[in-house]
């Protein structure tokens, strides 16, 4: 039997479609057609993949930010109150976590997945932590966009890479 040619071999439903194969699919085809299963969703990737909740927005630069420098302890926890007042969060309240390229985004969301710990602490979940590199006693720099009601988290990785940029354009 030559796989390579076209022939009378007609798997029902070997295309994913019911009904019979297409005749100008080689017996191969057929064959693979019946055995592999058509995928159904498309994979993720950078094209359909939901964008970064900031990446569409523009901080201000009115003078409306605010920064800290925190330490993240072994739970991933970074006790910085004045940033959780300036934002209007309270301990508890439900946040949504975003990332990309070693800076985190969060959002307050009443149905978000991740809260704000009784003492209003915000927490980077693990997973978090270790797509970002952060380990404990590691610093981050807070960005308090209430504007926007976000929190932003950058690595000392991200702010190397920013001052190397800015340097470089000088």
């Amino acid at each position: 039997m030559n796989f390579g040619d076209s022939s009378a071999l007609a798997i029902p439903g070997a295309d994913g479609r019911r009904g019979e194969c297409s005749v100008t699919e080689t017996v191969a085809e057929q064959i693979v057609g019946a055995v592999i299963p058509v995928r159904r969703k498309p994979r993720k990737t950078e094209e359909n993949v939901r964008a970064l909740p900031l990446a569409e927005q523009v901080l201000s630069r009115d003078g409306s930010m605010h920064y800290r420098i925190a330490s993240v302890d072994h739970r991933g926890r970074m006790a910085e109150s004045s940033l959780m007042r300036v934002l209007g969060w309270l301990p508890a309240d439900r946040v949504d976590v975003a990332t990309t390229s070693g800076v985190v985004v969060f959002r307050r969301n009443r149905y978000g997945a991740f809260h704000l710990t009784r003492r209003g602490h915000v927490q980077l979940p693990l997973s978090v932590r270790r797509w970002c590199g952060v380990r404990p006693g590691d610093r981050v720099l807070l960005a308090a966009a209430p504007e926007l009601g976000a929190l932003i988290v950058h690595t000392m990785a991200v702010l190397d890479g920013m001052v190397l940029a800015y340097h470089d354009q000088a």
